[in-house]
């Protein structure tokens, strides 16, 4: 268990992806995942190739996928992509060229 809380951030687009899922979605985001991360950001699973790490839910059979970096030296976990599991990849590489 880490001692000091990660502060959370999103970027553009990913505050955009936030108000694009559903509003119990976004609850669920808001209430477990979100602090859950601030509390441990390596609990999520590392993404192969590349310094990002994935953390998925599932709501109502729905996979949905939360993608951040992680800014160990200043306590920062950077939400990237957040969405369902559809073309979410796609995105993703988009995001991060």
């Amino acid at each position: 268990m880490f001692k000091n809380m990660y502060k959370i951030m999103f970027s553009t687009a990913a505050r955009k992806d936030l108000k694009r899922v559903a509003s119990q979605v976004k609850d669920l985001i808001n209430k477990e995942i979100f602090p859950a991360l601030s509390l441990d950001p390596f609990r999520g699973e590392k993404l192969k190739g590349i310094n990002y790490w994935k953390y998925g839910l599932s709501y109502h059979g729905i996979q949905f996928r939360v993608v951040y970096e992680i800014q160990n030296e200043i306590l920062l976990v950077l939400i990237v992509v957040i969405g369902s599991r559809e073309n979410f990849y796609k995105k993703l590489r988009q995001r991060i060229k």
